[in-house]
């Protein structure tokens, strides 16, 4: 069974931040194209009532 080394657990480690950065970034993406839409075809959104708008 191979040794894991410092350089291995860097790597996890590094790789572990950068999904979820990409994880947070999808979110925000989706979230925003989610309200965009709702703009466009004026749907009352739960929390925060109609947006101004279009």
């Amino acid at each position: 069974m191979p040794q894991l080394t410092v350089n291995d657990g860097f790597r996890f480690g590094c790789g572990f931040i950068l999904a979820w950065l990409a994880f947070y970034f999808a979110a925000i993406i989706v979230l925003a194209i989610g309200v965009l839409i709702a703009m466009l075809f004026n749907v009352n959104l739960p929390l925060g009532g109609r947006l101004p708008g279009i």
